[in-house]
């Protein structure tokens, strides 16, 4: 260590040297020329600037690196609050720079406070504000700050910055920037105060803020609480007093007595919330005994209870029952001196502790997280720091372990309204649209991110903003599916691609119906009005729009012919004459019109390999028997608007025979999918015979398999098995066999 490490120098600036004789109070064994050299660094940077109140730049830099001294932080904490804007107000000055001349900790620190003030949108004069509009947006901006900041000390640095600010905002000229600072103060950066347990900058900052955002009720409440403050510190000295004494009598060993006057920010929520006057608030004092052991809180509980006189009501014995945030102490209130309410609380120095710092910061209570992962991390702090202290830990890596740990499975982004959203970490711009609005996601073109046009897989990183860009026209691919993390969009994209795959086989179902009415010289136009096709919809169970009822014929859930049959059932014309029943030998023949007539060779249509149950045609060949065709294939009817003399209307009755069917399914890849594609179709006793698979760009992969079936209702049964799949975009029956697919 070198000799200026061990002592104050003569030469040193009076800002300076208050600096390191702090330091070397808290820490005799703080690296002073270091402090030294991050002094001179910035009084260099910095010589010839003033702030707008006329003051040296440089005084705001020492007063910061004082008040983070007075917290007893580490030696790069207090060089971080001396070098903490030269990022942002030093041209050309990068972070490599400052870790090759203080250090990649101090580097880090730097950075964060950076981000940090300069993660709002610039006002009129360009300086940067944070949104505090509304109570969602503020509970949000707390976890968004702690999620930058990355290491507590770039909060505690943060904080020592706004609080000397808010002690020279008098300085701003414009009063409504002034109060944008104080609302942004009093909204944000006090509960973060409060949620590190530094409750003397909490209150300073509560009282400060008070001042500009209520200057009338500060002054007022300052003059009540001066007209009685030689009074009550006078009473409180002689409580502490008393108590003391009393405590000593008594062989009771303490640590501390001492009091806590309210200040005016407390006092002015107290009477607003309570609709008191000042003159009734009688707890204006209060004190804290803190002892050696449980047993001692007692004992030192029945010292106060009889030094004065109980208020009933007002004991609560937080040790033996804690609170569910694992706070410990007695609280009681008393009548004290003249007749006036004092509160006190007792309890050990491990509760103390807690109560600051670990298991019981006041913040997880008072907001009421206990359970969050959050508080949970928090509680434990004072414990790790620690343990920390007592491993010779890199306090460094520490620090920035703690916040890291806490928010490792989130990342917060701002809109271009500068609401913050939450998403999971690993997040896209996909799941950011999804989380904002559905509609606006559907209808995706583009996305900006900090004002730059990103691909649709980039991931968010804290405070980003993000901004989408729709046109009327757009609409999600599969390649989203492989870009979405979040179940919620995921949900989403699945179900519109869902959805336009049925828009798809409605326009087959549509064009079939079509062109089975114009073979009965019926009009389409007028018969697949909505006047017209309403009663046939609701003629079938659970279908409810016509593109429904053309997706269910398409995919051979409704048939085409009982379709038509009850459009043509509305006019007064004769009925469509019986079809010839058929049945299948198991010689390969079909028997037309019953065995007494002549078998004839019966083959099934490749082109649309038809079942038992099908509505069917039959087709007469030029020598090769006959083929059987489903009604809606499209070779069938290309052959029957050519040749109608050669087709004649059929049945097809079930047998014990069965017959191979090609069904295609659309689905997100997964491990174990084929898998459990195989055991569903295998649990409706039916065996598969070829499978093939299809893999895209993306994660949708497209599996055509043949499977065995007795007839259209066995097939159907095995695509709702499917279709019930999370993973299953689409299942249905196709016309080809599976040997004729790409």
């Amino acid at each position: 260590m070198e000799p200026s490490d061990l002592h104050l120098q003569d030469r040193d600036p009076p800002d300076l040297s208050e600096i390191i004789e702090l330091a070397l109070i808290k820490n005799p064994a703080c690296s002073v020329s270091r402090i030294r050299d991050a002094y001179h660094y910035v009084a260099h940077a910095f010589a010839g600037r003033r702030r707008e109140d006329g003051t040296p730049y440089l005084k705001h830099l020492t007063e910061v690196a004082k008040k983070l001294t007075e917290l007893g932080v580490d030696d790069n904490s207090i060089i971080a609050g001396l070098l903490h804007d030269t990022l942002e107000d030093i041209k050309g000055l990068t972070k490599e720079d400052l870790a090759k001349e203080f250090g990649a900790d101090v580097a880090e620190i730097v950075e964060g406070v950076t981000k940090i003030t300069t993660m709002g949108p610039e006002d009129e004069a360009g300086e940067h504000i944070l949104m505090v509009d509304t109570i969602r947006n503020i509970k949000a901006l707390h976890k968004l700050l702690l999620a930058v900041a990355g290491d507590i000390r770039v909060l505690l640095v943060k904080l020592a910055d706004r609080l000397h600010n808010m002690r020279t905002i008098s300085g701003k000229k414009d009063k409504n920037r002034q109060r944008v600072i104080a609302n942004e103060t009093l909204l944000v950066f006090a509960p973060l105060a409060a949620r590190l347990g530094i409750w003397q900058i909490k209150s300073e900052l509560e009282d400060l803020s008070f001042e500009v955002l209520h200057p009338e009720e500060s002054k007022r409440i300052e003059s009540l609480i001066n007209q009685t403050e030689a009074e009550r510190k006078k009473e409180l000295s002689a409580i502490i007093l008393e108590t003391k004494e009393a405590l000593e009598s008594a062989g009771v060993k303490y640590f501390q007595v001492t009091g806590r006057p309210k200040h005016k920010f407390s006092i002015f929520n107290k009477m607003a919330s309570q609709h008191l006057k000042f003159e009734e608030i009688y707890d204006l004092i209060a004190i804290r005994i803190i002892v050696d052991t449980n047993a001692a809180c007692y004992h030192a509980f029945g010292i106060v209870h009889g030094l004065y006189a109980p208020i009933q009501g007002f004991f609560f014995d937080y040790i033996a029952k804690p609170k569910p945030n694992g706070y410990q102490s007695i609280h009681t209130k008393v009548t004290g001196p003249h007749n006036r309410t004092l509160e006190v609380q007792i309890r050990t120095q491990e509760m103390h502790q807690n109560a600051e710092f670990g298991n019981a910061a006041h913040w997880t209570y008072k907001e009421g997280s206990e359970g969050s992962k959050e508080a949970k991390s928090m509680r434990s702090l004072g414990n790790q720091l620690a343990a920390a202290s007592a491993e010779n830990t890199e306090i460094g890596d520490f620090m920035r372990a703690v916040l890291t740990d806490l928010f490792t499975d989130q990342v917060f982004v701002f809109t271009p309204r500068h609401d913050i959203i939450e998403l999971p970490a690993g997040s896209t711009v996909i799941d950011f649209a999804f989380k904002v609005h559905t509609e606006l996601a559907l209808k995706l073109s583009g996305v900006k991110v900090d004002g730059k046009l990103v691909p649709f897989n980039t991931v968010l990183q804290n405070a980003q903003r993000v901004e989408l860009i729709t046109r009327s026209d757009a609409e999600p691919t599969h390649e989203w599916v492989k870009y979405a993390k979040s179940s919620h969009a995921l949900s989403r994209i699945r179900t519109y691609l869902r959805k336009k795959e049925r828009e798809v086989w409605a326009k087959i179902g549509r064009a079939s119906i079509v062109r089975e009415l114009e073979s009965f010289h019926l009009d389409p136009q007028v018969n697949l009005s909505p006047s017209k096709l309403d009663p046939i919809i609701k003629s079938y169970d659970g279908v409810k729009t016509a593109d429904d009822l053309y997706a269910r014929v398409a995919e051979g859930l409704i048939s085409i012919q009982s379709v038509v049959q009850r459009i043509r059932a509305l006019y007064s014309v004769s009925k469509e004459p019986t079809p010839i029943p058929v049945s299948v030998g198991f010689d390969g023949t079909m028997e037309i019109g019953g065995k007494e007539n002549k078998s004839i060779e019966f083959k099934r249509a490749k082109c649309c390999l038809p079942i038992p149950g099908d509505e069917v045609v039959g087709y007469i060949t030029r020598g090769n028997g006959i083929r059987v065709h489903r009604r809606i294939c499209p070779s069938a009817q290309a052959l029957l608007a050519a040749e109608p003399e050669r087709f004649f209307a059929t049945t097809w009755q079930p047998s014990d025979a069965v017959y191979g069917v090609s069904l295609r399914i659309r689905c997100i890849n997964r491990s174990g999918l084929l898998a459990d594609i195989t055991t569903a179709i295998a649990a409706k006793k039916t065996n598969i015979s070829n499978v093939k698979l299809r893999a895209g760009g993306d994660a949708v992969v497209d599996i055509t398999l043949t499977v065995d079936v007795k007839d259209a209702t066995h097939a159907n049964d095995i695509i709702a098995k499917l279709s019930g799949f999370a993973s299953v975009i689409s299942a249905y029956r196709v016309f080809s066999s599976i040997s004729t697919v790409a």
